[in-house]
């Protein structure tokens, strides 16, 4: 190419640039996401939308979120967001067991990680099978405990369902009220 032609093409790349990133970040990277019913409170409460960081645990496809490639896998603690077991909708819970942690269970309790929780007697009888959280799984409960339907119901959580971590809490802001 000649000097001439690069000199009268850059306002198209000043324009073009921006937008195939932006494109990019919001399909491959940054979604948002609801958050629905109380089984987050007080962290997140029913209604609250938050941000979410799609590219967290690897690239996915967008749309049909099929996961191209890994690079991390969940972490304790992390708030993931992916579609719920129970109902297939997307629930929004905190991983406490990640894959190698060791797992306990009683007749109605769950030790995951050396925290104590009550399950269900089916969920206790499909747990114990397990010594620790199995490869590519995570263990996930919601902050209100009484108020959550999670891995204490049906069990682990593969890595692959998880639509990424939240990074934030999205907070619009408010228009000025009117005088």
């Amino acid at each position: 190419m000649r000097q001439k032609d690069l000199d009268d093409d850059w306002p198209l790349w000043v324009l073009y640039g921006p937008i195939c990133v932006l494109t990019a970040l919001l399909l491959f990277g940054v979604d948002i996401a609801a958050v629905h019913g109380d089984s987050m409170t007080p962290r997140l409460r029913h209604g609250e939308v938050v941000v979410v960081n799609r590219a967290a645990y690897g690239l996915q496809l967008p749309v049909v979120n099929w996961y191209l490639l890994f690079w991390d896998k969940p972490r304790k603690n992390d708030i993931v967001v992916f579609n719920s077991l129970h109902d297939g909708r997307l629930a929004v819970k905190r991983t406490v067991g990640v894959e190698g942690d060791p797992i306990s269970v009683g007749d109605a309790v769950v030790v995951v990680g050396g925290e104590t929780y009550d399950v269900s007697l089916q969920a206790a009888a499909q747990l114990k099978r397990y010594a620790s959280v199995p490869d590519n799984m995570v263990f996930v409960v919601g902050e209100n405990l009484q108020r959550s339907t999670d891995s204490r119901h049906y069990g682990f959580v593969p890595v692959a369902s998880i639509r990424g971590r939240v990074l934030l809490p999205w907070q619009p802001v408010a228009p000025e009220a009117e005088r």
